[in-house]
């Protein structure tokens, strides 16, 4: 019985009960939205503003691109798709809430999207994929 006990505890040996820090890709991932009027079209020309829920303040860049912003006009092909958040903001793990309000004219949409972080990348947790403008 000695032996198989001896056994045992070198295989634990090799076990650690700390986490293994994920590896990380080198992509940038966004979180998006699509933006459509009320019969379905894309909106390529909606004005967008995000706000991170816990302190009422907006995450949109102000045209100056400064750190902690995001630039809801960055490229997608899709059009109508704007960026809500990306790996260059700082969110937790367990996620956080964020508004995002997209408005054309008189016509506005407005959602909170639940954002986290899988230790790498960021990741919508809940929330709507379209915002659909209404008047």
């Amino acid at each position: 019985m000695k032996p198989a006990l001896a056994l045992a505890a070198l295989g634990l040996a090799g076990c650690s009960l700390e986490p293994t820090p994920p590896v990380c890709t080198r992509l940038f991932a966004y979180v998006t939205v699509l933006v459509r009027d009320a019969a379905a079209h894309p909106v390529a020309d909606a004005s967008v503003d995000v706000i991170r829920v816990a302190t009422g303040r907006s995450i949109v860049c102000a045209g100056d691109q400064t750190q902690n912003c995001v630039d809801p006009t960055a490229f997608f092909p899709e059009a109508g798709t704007y960026a809500v958040f990306h790996d260059g903001l700082v969110v937790s793990k367990a996620g956080e809430a964020f508004r995002v309000i997209a408005t054309k004219g008189a016509s506005r949409a407005e959602a909170v999207l639940r954002i986290g972080s899988d230790g790498c990348h960021v990741e919508k947790r809940s929330g709507p994929d379209v915002l659909t403008l209404a008047p």
